[in-house]
């Protein structure tokens, strides 16, 4: 059986009124189409980043994030990793409040790899206070985000994208001519205020500038960018250096024999004895200065050659004081927590017949500096409607060094042997460190009652000096074979990689 639809008289009239609404729409069309200037509206701004974003992952093969920047100049954060923590998956650490490196699912900065325009980038970091610069983390905090146009995050491998991240790869894209045609400049400038610095300035400059240009047939473009950002602060704080944890077996080791125990643990039950507390007060200056070069040339459709040029430096000054107080023997007064680890909230140490303990004092600076430089040069080549090769080979370096001629690390310290017993409160936010003087010591066995030379037990000036520096060459050779119904990547890759490190430490002791 067939199904007549007949018109009623209803639904005649409706098709009358939307033909003659329609039909003057047709007519404009046709008009505009005859004119030769057509007006393009473009999309910018959020907008017009959150649809690259999203057609960054529509078009990626295998579970790919990024963000990209609202317009040319315009990076969502001025620090990268501050934008990374954004995406899901992605956390970062933290450096002087600022963000440093990221941890993609669970895997450290160590096991993430980081390129710039698809090159692998080199990485070297020194830890604070010394130790053994031995880090393949690369710091974000050493880019600022002026120049960068997109930052992609690949959690899963890829044929075409630089091996060695176990966590996620993570490319910086940054901004060239062909990008943006015609001439283009941002010019920012911004104040950075912190109030936490006891010397230098409570607000500091941050500078940019980008200018970018291609002729009118878009064969030739240039562009340069450039910022310098500086900042002052301060930080202070109380800290325990590390939690020793064993199994109770109903004693405390290197306690009195009436030791008061208040809460005590379970027999098996897990506990943690801190090793010290320290008091510390550091003032801070950072100084980052990025600068980036690219060159472009579009001889024909088929050719498109890129030169570019990056560079970035950071300096760092620490100036840092600490007063600690060792906690490993002759504990007289535990209060445990009622946590599944005990630790304790209330504790306390007597020397008693023993001569006073020391009170730790000490002076420490920091000096560093971090450059990073990459140059490189990408050739793309259309040999065909359904050939694309490409033509990649980079130098990249990082340095980790010290920044003043006795090394990286400075630290002048003294114990003054003053301490009769020892306290700390820990259930505040901020432990409450209470010592009982008495300078009795060794050359001066009834005190005077004064802190003099006599009472310092022992000084010390270590002097360290630590370097890290690496050094990637690379050259790729990356083809594209489009066909109806999908296309092939290929390509071969010769990567060379070195990483230098050097340590030294010269210590001078003294001490009765």
């Amino acid at each position: 059986m067939i199904n007549v639809f007949k018109k009623t008289k209803l639904a005649t009239s409706i098709s009358l009124v939307c033909s003659a609404a329609i039909a003057p729409s047709f007519a404009q069309t046709a008009e505009t189409t005859d004119k030769k200037d057509i007006e393009v509206i473009e999309v910018r701004g959020v907008l017009g980043s959150i649809k690259e974003s999203t057609r960054m992952k529509r078009l990626a093969t295998g579970v790919v994030d990024g963000i990209s920047a609202e317009d040319i100049g315009k990076f969502p954060d001025t620090n990268l990793a501050e934008s990374l923590q954004r995406i899901t998956g992605v956390s970062i650490d933290r450096s002087n409040g600022e963000g440093s490196k990221v941890t993609v699912r669970g895997f450290g900065p160590d096991y993430n790899m980081v390129t710039l325009n698809g090159r692998t980038m080199p990485a070297a970091s020194l830890p604070g206070g010394g130790g053994t610069p031995n880090s393949r983390a690369f710091d974000f905090a050493n880019l600022a985000s002026d120049s960068v146009r997109a930052v992609e995050v690949y959690k899963t491998g890829r044929a075409d994208i630089a091996t060695g991240g176990i966590g996620a790869s993570i490319n910086i894209r940054t901004a060239r001519p062909f990008d943006n045609p015609g001439t283009k400049a941002s010019i920012g400038a911004k104040a950075l205020s912190d109030t936490t610095n006891r010397v230098g300035d409570d607000i500091t400059p941050e500078l940019s500038g980008l200018f970018s240009w291609t002729d009118e047939a878009e064969t030739f473009g240039a562009s340069v960018s450039a910022s310098v950002q500086s900042r002052d602060s301060a930080s202070t704080g109380a800290f325990v250096n590390q939690w020793r944890t064993s199994a109770y077996d109903g004693s405390i080791p290197q306690a009195a024999d009436d030791i008061k125990l208040q809460n005590e643990p379970a027999i098996g039950q897990l506990y943690s004895m801190p090793s010290d507390l320290r008091y510390s007060i550091a003032d801070r200056e950072r100084t980052r200065t990025n600068a980036q070069v690219t060159l472009q040339f579009r001889p024909n459709d088929q050719l498109t050659g890129t030169l570019d040029y990056t560079y970035a430096k950071q300096e760092l000054f620490e100036a840092r004081a600490e007063q600690s107080i060792w906690m490993d023997n002759y504990k007289a007064d535990l209060t445990f927590d009622d946590e599944t680890v005990k630790t304790p909230v209330l504790y306390r140490e007597e020397r008693r017949d023993q001569l006073p303990r020391d009170l730790g004092l000490a002076l420490q600076e920091l000096n560093q500096v971090n450059e990073n430089k990459s140059i490189g040069i990408n050739l793309e080549y259309l040999a065909t409607e359904n050939l694309t090769l490409t033509f990649d080979a980079h130098d990249s370096s990082s340095k980790s060094s010290p920044d003043a001629p006795y090394g990286t690390w400075l630290n002048a310290g003294l114990g003054a042997n003053i301490a009769k017993s020892q306290s700390v409160d820990f259930r505040n936010d901020l432990p409450i460190m209470m010592v009982e003087f008495d300078d009795v010591s060794r050359t001066n066995l009834n005190g005077n009652g004064t802190l003099d030379q006599d009472d310092v037990g022992t000084s010390i000036l270590d002097a360290r000096f630590s370097q890290q520096e690496s050094d990637i060459s690379q050259v790729r050779l990356d083809g594209l074979w489009e066909f109806e119904d999908g296309s092939i990547d290929f390509g071969v890759e010769s990567r060379s990689m070195e990483s230098h490190s050097l340590q030294s430490l010269t210590r001078n002791t003294m001490g009765n």
